[in-house]
C-alpha cells in the first residue's frame, strides 16, 4: 500500500514500504526503488525533480529521468519534521515544507543548508498551496482559517478566509486560479485568486470529514474519512456528479494520466474511467488515518501528534477547537 502518491505524466513515485520508494512507469511495472534511512513522510515534485520528507527529519531532493530512474541532488535537514511538501515554481527554485510545528519553510535548492521562515498559524497549520502563477501562498489551519499571503514575501497578508466552521483538511488551487477548501463537517468552500469569498457548499452530510481532494480533469475528486468512494465533484456548484466505489478505503490520491491513482490500506489502485485495477507489488499495511497534515482524526477528535506529547482537540464544540486534555506519550 502506498503511504504517499505523487505523479508526473508517465510516472508514479510511491512507497512499497516505509522507507522504501518506487518508480511505477505507465503500464504499473516498477521501474526503479530507492532505500531510504528512514520512513517517508511527505513528497513533492515538479517537472525534473522530486522532495522527500523523511521521520528522521532528512529532506532530500532527487533528479528523475524520463525513465524514471532518480539520483540525489542534495540533502538537508530540518529542525522538525516534513508534513507537506511543494515546490514553489516551474523552476523548482523553492521547496517549501510545512514541518508538524505548522511553519512554513523555504529552501532554495542551491543552500538546502539555510531555509527560511515564511509564516506560521497560531493554530496548527493543516495545508498550503500555492497558486498557478506563484504569487500567493494560501494557508489553512484547524480553526477554519486560511490566510491568503504574497509569495514570497509571505508576511504581506492580502487576507483571510473565514467562512468554515470546523478545521480545514486540504486546500488546492484550480488552474483558473481560483482556491478550493475542504473542511472536517462535510463541506467545501471557493475562494476567487484574491482570496474573496465565492461559495460555501455543504458536498457530505455533516461531521463527515473530507480526507483529501485533487484536481481531476476539469473536476475535483474527493476522499472522506470511513468511506471506500472516491465522489466527482463539479468545480462550479461544488456538488457530487459521480461516484467511484472501490473495495478499500483511500487515504490518499493523485491525478494520473486523465484517472486516478488512490493509495488504500494494502493496495495502490488504478482508476481509468470505469475501470478500477490492483497495481501489484503495495501490500503492507500503514496506519489508517494521516488526515490534515498527519492530524490523526476520529469522529469527535482530532489528536495532534508532535515529538513531546499528545495533544487531543474536541472539534464538534462549535465554534472553536481546544485543548481537552495532554498527556505525554
Amino acid at each position: 500500500m502506498a503511504k504517499l502518491i505523487a505523479c508526473t505524466e508517465n510516472h508514479v513515485f510511491a512507497t512499497i514500504a516505509p522507507n522504501k520508494l518506487a518508480v511505477l512507469d505507465k503500464n504499473n511495472k516498477i521501474s526503479s526503488e530507492t532505500e531510504l534511512e528512514a520512513d517517508l513522510n511527505a513528497i513533492a515534485i515538479d517537472k525534473n525533480r522530486i522532495a522527500v520528507g523523511l521521520r528522521n527529519k532528512e529532506i532530500i531532493i532527487y533528479n528523475y529521468q524520463e525513465d524514471g530512474t532518480i539520483t540525489e541532488q542534495f540533502k538537508a535537514t530540518a529542525e522538525r519534521i516534513a508534513e507537506e511538501l511543494a515546490f514553489s515554481d516551474y523552476k523548482g527554485k523553492d521547496c517549501l515544507l510545512l514541518n508538524d510545528g505548522g511553519d512554513i519553510f523555504a529552501y532554495d535548492i542551491a543552500d538546502m543548508k539555510n531555509p527560511h521562515l515564511l509564516l506560521g498559524h497560531i493554530a496548527t497549520t493543516t495545508s498550503f498551496a500555492i497558486s498557478p502563477d506563484h504569487k500567493v501562498l494560501a494557508t489553512s489551519d484547524r480553526d477554519g482559517r486560511i490566510r491568503f499571503s504574497k509569495y514570497p514575501n509571505a508576511f504581506d497578508i492580502i487576507t483571510f478566509g473565514l467562512q468554515h466552521e470546523e478545521f480545514i483538511s486540504d486546500i488546492i488551487y484550480l488552474p483558473s486560479g481560483e482556491l478550493i477548501s475542504a473542511d472536517g463537517d462535510g463541506q467545501l468552500a471557493k475562494w476567487d485568486s484574491n482570496g474573496n469569498f465565492v461559495k460555501l457548499e455543504r458536498t457530505f452530510t455533516e461531521q463527515t470529514i473530507i480526507r483529501r481532494i485533487c484536481l481531476f480533469n476539469d473536476k475535483i475528486a474527493a476522499i472522506n474519512e470511513n468511506s471506500s468512494n472516491v465522489y466527482v465533484v463539479d468545480t462550479e456548484s461544488l456538488k457530487v456528479v459521480d461516484t467511484i466505489k472501490t473495495n478499500l478505503q483511500p487515504l490518499c490520491i493523485a491525478p494520473f494520466q486523465g484517472g486516478l491513482i488512490c493509495g488504500c490500506n494494502g493496495e495502490l489502485l488504478k482508476i481509468s474511467g470505469n475501470e478500477i485495477s490492483v497495481i501489484p507489488g503495495f501490500d503492507f499495511k500503514i496506519d489508517p488515518m494521516p488526515t490534515i497534515a498527519k492530524l490523526r482524526v476520529t469522529t469527535k477528535q482530532i489528536i495532534h501528534k508532535n515529538e513531546k506529547n499528545t495533544e487531543i482537540y474536541n472539534i464538534w464544540r462549535h465554534p472553536e477547537l481546544f485543548p481537552s486534555r495532554d498527556h505525554e506519550q
